[in-house]
């Protein structure tokens, strides 16, 4: 890979990391508050080994043609309603619903 592709990668990182950083806290905060440490340390090593296999995924199907054609045009239906589902189960798991319907 040469120096200037190298850095197109790192700075799209880095951006990608600051503007997603706000949102991340916003969900996980809520669940991590009410986790032991034991929980925690679990949590970590999941997301940690999620992580590893969602990046070699993200290679995988980076190379596959009819799957990121597949992705690119359904992707803003995906996107959201993986959001939707996220933002609803971490309001129910939080018990955030229930206590404004008190």
């Amino acid at each position: 890979m040469d120096k200037s592709r190298f850095k197109l990668i790192l700075h799209t990182v880095i951006i990608t990391v600051a503007a997603c950083g706000a949102d991340n806290i916003a969900v996980y905060i809520p669940i991590f508050i009410r986790k032991s440490t034991f929980e925690l340390v679990v949590a970590f090593c999941v997301m940690l080994t999620m992580a590893v296999i969602l990046f070699g995924l993200a290679v995988v199907i980076s190379k596959d043609k009819r799957l990121g054609q597949f992705l690119n045009r359904y992707s803003k239906y995906l996107t959201g309603t993986i959001y939707m589902y996220l933002g609803i189960s971490v309001l129910i798991q939080c018990g955030t619903i229930s206590h404004f319907l008190k």
